[in-house]
């Protein structure tokens, strides 16, 4: 029989959504045990409109967080029947915790039964969405993987799609700081040694990658993603393998909103260092009940009358009238189908649309993994280190990185799209790391992030089959710097710095070719940056005419 309890203190803490509303739509709440197909039961509770009779659509979260500090759907109390769910081995939910495992297609199919649950009971009126934020997308991404009938719509923020590129081993390299702080935040530290056992991707990782799911998948979502947030590739690929490659019903019916934002930051103007206008907060409260009243409801709220992607512009944090700092429509992502221009790095430090120079230039440092380039800002999770756009410009100065700037713009200069840089690069080591930062140069020095990312030597041509180096031996690199929209101003540069290290964010590579988690045996990395006409490395910059 299921627990009733009064539901007298109505002021639930809102961890995700913050809606800032109070439970005034139902009075009593009941928890149920609700059983999987392996027999284990899950803590679920459930909340009805005030009058306990009738069927109505329903609210769905699966969180690892807990019940009462997930985030709250309250208001919607007196149209929409609500359902929170601890997921396996969390808090009063039965079975071991194994993060992520048993939400998807595994073994055990924990979203799939719960909607089957749900559906069965005589308050559902067969209609069921789905929201939640970070870890809270993940179970929705895996939950649509397994194509539940009855799941209508979903409500995705800063959430990843493939737990192994996205969270866990970005280019290949351990995302130290992120996962780390997360396992410890989720007191499931133990799990780490599963990850350290499948470095390379392999049928593990499989189970937590909706992208090569996408054509089973029937439901609309509406995906949002920030600039500056751990999950943006998550958020644009979502977006792209279901609308493109989804099943009927999810085909065509996808949604993604980008703003400037960093994972926790999304009801705020300050972004790291900077503080970005009043327009750049965005009310996602409205969206969000605009997506699921369409979609559950049937009523005509416009959601889907506009072009599906829509996407914050940034620019010059010191000059609100400047170019950008607008928001736009489009009908996908990238939003246009320019190809991308290629910026040569050059002698001296330059960075360049003109052709790579003849001769044999090269740039040459020692990455010792004992004094790593500290992490500064960028794509982090923000448990331990800082996320977010941060000057860069002292690191610059440090003799493990090598830096290239433009010429102090004429024009402002627009990138929208994907970022890439190509790099050709040696070492004296059998495997190594290149890390690679885009940032907008101020007039008074400041070198504000925009993007980053990193790639493990021995992932350059496979992240399943790692293949180490033949020290001496010049080899082609490609960096993911994920994605951005912004205008750098006239009086500005734009910079390209490149590394081997970005530490605590992603673990150093001990750079002898074995084990990368053995840190007892590390040793000193001489790499060389090749730029010339026959290694001619460059960034992949998405130009946008004005």
């Amino acid at each position: 029989m299921p627990k009733t309890r009064t539901f007298l203190n109505c002021f639930v803490p809102l961890f995700v959504l913050a809606l800032g509303l109070v439970l005034s739509g139902c009075s009593v709440s009941e928890t149920y045990m609700v059983p999987m197909r392996d027999k284990v039961k899950l803590a679920t509770d459930v909340y009805l409109p005030r009058d306990g009779m009738g069927a109505w659509p329903v609210l769905l979260i699966r969180t690892p967080y807990g019940r009462e500090e997930s985030e709250s759907l309250f208001r919607f109390a007196e149209e929409y029947a609500i359902v929170i769910q601890d997921v396996r081995g969390r808090f009063d939910s039965e079975g071991e915790y194994r993060p992520f495992l048993d939400d998807g297609w595994g073994d055990n199919k924990d979203g799939f039964d719960t909607v089957a649950w749900i559906r069965r009971q005589t308050w559902c009126n067969g209609k069921i969405g789905t929201a939640g934020q970070s870890a809270e997308g993940i179970t929705q991404h895996l939950m649509a993987g397994t194509a539940p009938f009855g799941l209508t719509c979903q409500f995705i923020r800063f959430a990843p799609t493939d737990n192994y590129s996205q969270i866990v081993f970005q280019g290949g390299a351990f995302n130290q700081a992120q996962v780390t702080g997360w396992l410890d935040r989720q007191e499931a530290s133990f799990f780490l040694e599963t990850y350290k056992m499948h470095p390379s991707y392999d049928s593990f990782w499989d189970l937590g990658n909706v992208e090569i799911r996408a054509n089973v998948v029937r439901a609309p979502a509406l995906h949002v993603g920030g600039w500056y947030d751990m999950a943006l590739k998550g958020a644009i690929n979502g977006f792209l393998t279901r609308q493109y490659e989804g099943a009927r019903g999810a085909r065509g019916n996808q949604r993604l909103v980008i703003g400037p934002w960093t994972h926790s930051g999304y009801s705020s103007r300050e972004q790291g260092e900077i503080t970005f206008p009043p327009s750049s907060v965005l009310d996602q409260n409205e969206l969000f009940e605009r997506w699921i009243d369409y979609w559950l409801k049937g009523e005509d709220t416009g959601i889907m009358e506009t072009d599906p992607v829509f996407y914050y512009v940034m620019g010059d944090a010191r000059d609100y009238e400047a170019p950008g700092h607008e928001w736009r429509y489009a009908p996908t992502w990238p939003p246009f189908e320019v190809p991308p221009t290629a910026y040569y790095l050059h002698p001296e430090g330059v960075l360049s649309p003109d052709a790579a120079a003849g001769g044999a230039f090269s740039s040459s440092y020692r990455f010792d993994p004992e004094d790593p380039v500290p992490s500064r800002g960028g794509t982090n999770l923000d448990l331990t280190i800082a996320a977010g756009p941060y000057d860069q410009s002292d690191l610059e100065g440090r003799p493990d990185v090598v830096v290239f700037s433009t010429k102090i713009l004429e024009a402002p200069l627009e990138v929208t799209g994907d970022l890439k840089v190509v790099l050709y690069a040696s070492s004296d080591a059998l495997d190594t790391d290149f890390t690679a930062k885009l940032t907008d140069v101020y007039p008074e020095g400041q070198s504000m992030l925009i993007a980053d990312g990193i790639i493990r030597a021995r992932y350059r041509n496979s992240f399943t089959t790692p293949e180490l180096m033949t020290p001496g031996t010049v080899y082609r690199f490609e960096i993911d710097l994920w994605a951005t929209s912004i205008i750098i101003n006239t009086g500005h540069r734009l910079r390209l710095a490149i590394s081997s290290s970005n530490n605590p964010r992603f673990d150093v590579n001990p750079n002898t070719g074995g084990d990368t988690f053995d840190k007892e045996n590390m040793i000193t990395a001489a790499n060389t940056i090749y730029y010339n006409s026959t290694y001619p490395s460059h960034v992949l910059l998405p130009v946008v005419s004005p």
